[in-house]
């Protein structure tokens, strides 16, 4: 996954909606979810007509990131910062 934003800008499809929308969706389920949320955004610049669908996939990030942060928080519950 490190090379993918290499490949994309050596094919120049930075302006390409479908390649930056697979690749934001490739970047959510590797937990690099900043660099989701960028190309999401830039999914919505270039095409509008998209925006209700990005965010639909926005709100599943929030909702991910959301149970990921309670499941950490019960699991470290205790176990950090112990005296």
């Amino acid at each position: 996954m490190t090379s993918c934003p290499l490949v994309v800008l050596k094919f120049d499809i930075l302006d390409n909606v479908k390649a930056l929308y697979r690749r934001a969706k490739a970047e959510v389920e590797v937990w690099r979810i900043d660099e989701a949320r960028k190309d999401y955004e830039r999914v919505c610049e270039l095409d509008a007509s998209l925006r209700s669908k990005v965010q639909v996939e926005l709100k599943k990030i929030t909702v991910s990131v959301k149970a990921k942060d309670a499941e950490d928080r019960a699991k470290f519950q205790g176990k950090l910062f112990a005296s």
